[in-house]
């Protein structure tokens, strides 16, 4: 059996249109699709003390305006030092994984995408 779940970053839904199929008794396929993160970010309002410095980090594209315009996404750098922005990873092509039972919990597998 494939069980599949939602993740959500806060109330919002990570994206996905890749699908997991069972190809035999130890074999996963992963469909070709897209998966879309959110990236790294906080909320921030906008407020007569945060106007200045947000209009700044959206000019250095370190933020982005969200719908309404009372709300700004502000990035928060990576590992490199640069903006953590959504971003899409896709798989061009099916994916087949032979998966190797396990002999302590013969009729289960797990695999985390």
């Amino acid at each position: 059996m494939i069980r599949s779940r939602f993740i959500y970053a806060g109330n919002t839904p990570l994206a996905s249109t890749i699908t997991v199929e069972q190809g035999g008794p130890h074999t996963l396929i992963l469909k070709a699709g897209s998966f879309t993160t959110t990236g790294q970010a906080e909320i921030i309002s906008r407020t007569p003390g945060t106007v200045e410095i947000l209009e700044k980090r959206l000019r250095e594209g370190w933020a982005e305006a969200l719908p309404g315009g009372a709300f700004i996404r502000h990035w928060l750098p990576g590992a490199d030092g640069k903006p953590q922005r959504s971003r899409t990873v896709t798989l061009g092509e099916d994916l087949r994984w032979e998966l190797a039972p396990d002999d302590q919990w013969p009729k289960e597998a797990g695999v985390e995408v």
